[in-house]
């Protein structure tokens, strides 16, 4: 069974805790995170550097495309891999990207961070109805429910949604001491969030 924590906010040290948790679990790369390949267009607007093309990391395969609206096939959108060289520059894409951006373990393939990410393109208005309706107030369906169908089933992954603007950051692991680690970095208690 996995394990999970959502909060609203907070994506830095959100962030933080991923690269923490990345770099003790997994081997140098440490993370992949894969997001829309237009936040390339971002180049500088927000830092100084070039963060997205110098931790462009490409498959060497087909390219990696996504229908967010299974309604319009004929709409895609072209996500890339990218593995920041340290824990600056991982913040920063963390910060400047707006779609959603999925980190996992340098080991998943394509393919399989391909499934994962559609799946959570099918939930992403779910997602967001469930963070606030159009009167501001919380659905009464958990996150748990609403993510269900995209745990990792094994590992770690993590999610980051904009909704208006407002980083949602969704770690999902079946280490329960991972979600007590991010849940401690991030002072989770003083946010709202969801554990479990």
């Amino acid at each position: 069974m996995d394990h999970g924590l959502v909060v609203p906010g907070a994506q830095g040290a959100v962030c933080t805790g991923i690269w923490d948790i990345a770099s003790r679990r997994e081997p140098w790369p440490f993370l992949a995170l894969y997001t829309n390949r237009r936040a390339e267009a971002h180049k500088g607007l927000w830092f100084e550097d070039d963060i997205w093309s110098s931790s462009y990391a490409p498959s060497g395969g087909p390219a990696l495309n996504v229908v967010p609206l299974p309604s319009h096939p004929e709409y895609t959108e072209e996500y890339g891999r990218y593995q920041p060289e340290d824990e600056e520059q991982f913040l920063k894409t963390c910060r400047s990207t707006t779609d959603l951006a999925l980190v996992v373990p340098p080991a998943w393939t394509d393919e399989q961070t391909l499934t994962f990410l559609r799946s959570a393109h099918s939930l992403r208005g779910v997602l967001q109805e469930r963070f606030f309706d159009r009167r501001g107030k919380e659905r009464g369906r958990s996150f748990r429910e609403v993510l269900r169908p995209v745990s990792p089933r094994g590992g770690w992954a993590f999610m980051l949604f904009c909704f208006d603007d407002i980083p949602v950051s969704s770690f999902l692991s079946d280490d329960p001491a991972d979600i007590e680690a991010l849940f401690q970095a991030v002072g989770a208690d003083k946010h709202r969030f969801e554990k479990w």
